[in-house]
């Protein structure tokens, strides 16, 4: 996402729209933001001549709240992706923007600039595929396989799709780069198998927690790159994908190589460790000062009382 978007965030709250700025900020995104507080600023602006790349939807406005809030909208913006937050652990209500055509959903507490970004390339990016299926339907043709590979082919991240017994029936190029290999490599096997034996416990676990209260989630783990004999890390965020039973019937997952990141917050853990030893061993070495200037006072002043006591007796005689 090298060009400047435009993104209009309706949300009445001035705290969020504050930290979402600056997550946008820190990621380094080109891009305008404009606020709006209400339903009914946001649909002006929306019949308007104001155009915009993306929505970001609080559905708790002062003039609307929940799912009509997003039809509401929907009915003014066109084609416009549309990212939709909720309140905590609210994944119902998120599940529920999804089927009424959001591409995205993310719970507050839980957004960080990392989150955000992703949400916002997937979200665009979904938009994108389905205008395309959509312009393809009205013209009566049949959008290939090949065309939606093609996209996700161009991801810089690691894209897998994998069945509910973690059996890999899709890897893109980005994830075959990585791995170094070809798809006929990874099709077929466990979508574990990449990761080491220590971690395959935490993949289970999280893959175990997603439902339709809780439809995707993060996590990483590290390994040893054989080529280069170093320590790296991938971070994985898996997304389960349902029926029209409301059945996970595979998970799709994108993968990002953090190891530049990770090895950054070592190397200011070290500096803070370093830090934390020189402070305590300054702080011994000012007592241990202390308690010597304390020592040679005391001495002084007994010898002072000392001298003082003989200078009376020497008087009195």
């Amino acid at each position: 996402m090298n060009e400047s978007i435009e993104i209009l965030f309706i949300e009445d709250n001035p705290g969020d729209v504050f930290l979402f700025r600056e997550m946008l900020v820190r990621a380094k995104l080109d891009f305008e933001l404009f606020v709006r507080t209400s339903l009914k600023d946001a649909a002006e602006s929306l019949t308007g001549k104001e155009k915009f790349d993306l929505l970001i939807l609080d559905l708790s406005l002062p003039d609307s709240n929940g799912i009509n809030t997003l039809v509401s909208i929907k009915s003014h913006s066109d084609d416009i992706p549309i990212i939709v937050l909720t309140g905590t652990n609210d994944y119902d209500t998120g599940a529920s923007a999804i089927a009424e055509g959001a591409q995205d959903y993310l719970v507050k507490e839980e957004v960080d600039g990392t989150v955000l970004m992703r949400s916002i390339r997937y979200a665009r990016e979904r938009h994108r595929l389905l205008v395309e299926l959509e312009r393809a339907s009205k013209k009566e043709l049949k959008i290939s396989k090949e065309r939606y590979r093609a996209i996700v082919e161009d991801q810089t991240e690691l894209i897998c799709r994998f069945d509910p017994n973690g059996v890999i029936t899709f890897v893109n190029g980005a994830y075959c780069r990585f791995f170094k290999g070809v798809q006929a490599d990874f099709t077929g096997k466990q979508f574990k198998s990449q990761a080491p034996a220590a971690s395959h416990a935490l993949i289970d676990e999280k893959l175990q927690s997603l439902g339709t209260e809780k439809q995707i989630v993060t996590f990483d783990y590290s390994f040893i790159n054989e080529a280069s004999s170093e320590k790296q890390w991938l971070e994985w965020t898996c997304r389960a994908i349902f029926d029209e039973n409301s059945v996970i019937k595979e998970f799709q997952a994108a993968g990002l190589d953090i190891t530049e990141r990770k090895r950054a917050e070592e190397e200011l853990q070290v500096i803070n460790d370093n830090l934390e030893t020189l402070i305590r061993d300054r702080t011994y070495e000012l007592a241990y000062t202390n308690s010597k200037l304390e020592k040679e006072i005391f001495q002084r002043k007994s010898a002072e009382e000392s001298l003082e006591s003989e200078k009376e007796i020497g008087r009195a005689s």
